[in-house]
């Protein structure tokens, strides 16, 4: 339950420290960061549909496609996040 609620709060940050919405958080990679230009790159949002089905989609609008520079103490917050959350897609 502490991990789901980690989650959760880290997810606010990010949103709160960003302006990143809920479904483009949900898309959100690591890749997605470039911290020698100190950018988030926003290209994707994760939608869910009827059924339990969650899909990457392409944001509504071509503005929405955009990078967010990191203000201070996003770089910080993201590489923190990181470490506290390990990839379950590594072996």
């Amino acid at each position: 339950m502490k991990s789901i609620l980690r989650a959760y709060y880290d997810a606010y940050r990010i949103a709160l420290f960003t302006g990143m919405r809920t479904g483009e958080i949900r898309a959100f990679e690591w890749e997605n960061i470039d911290y020698r230009n100190q950018v988030v790159h926003v290209n994707g949002t994760l939608k869910f549909e009827k059924g339990n089905h969650y899909f990457n989609d392409t944001p509504k609008t071509n503005t929405s496609q955009r990078d967010i520079p990191m203000l201070d103490g996003v770089t910080g917050l993201l590489k923190s996040i990181k470490r506290s959350h390990p990839n379950p897609k590594q072996d």
